[in-house]
């Protein structure tokens, strides 16, 4: 299990960051934008990546090892992120063809 935390403002997010810290945590991913502030920390007993900055504002990160076709960390990330974004791509076309029947 692999911790992470999402804050909407700098003092929130340092503030998590120093509890994080003096738990002994090391994060690997960090992602900031306006008054999004996410970082992830390493897994504890698995060394497999929980964060990838895709691009663009986007990202995916997971508190658990992420399994997708046989593969893990990263490549299985992306995997599913791409799923992801064809069904929410999907959903958003037949919504339209909806409206315009």
């Amino acid at each position: 299990m692999a911790p992470w935390h999402l804050r909407s403002s700098e003092d929130l997010d340092e503030n998590a960051t120093n509890n994080c810290k003096n738990a002994g945590l090391k994060h690997p991913g960090l992602y900031e934008s306006g008054m999004c502030h996410l970082r992830t920390y390493g897994k504890r007993v698995v060394n497999t990546t929980n964060f990838v900055d895709i691009r663009n504002y986007d990202w995916i990160c997971s508190a658990g090892t992420v399994i997708c076709d046989g593969q893990l960390g990263e490549p299985a990330l992306r995997k599913s992120y791409g799923e992801f974004r064809l069904m929410v791509s999907n959903h958003c076309a037949k919504k339209r063809l909806d409206t315009m029947q």
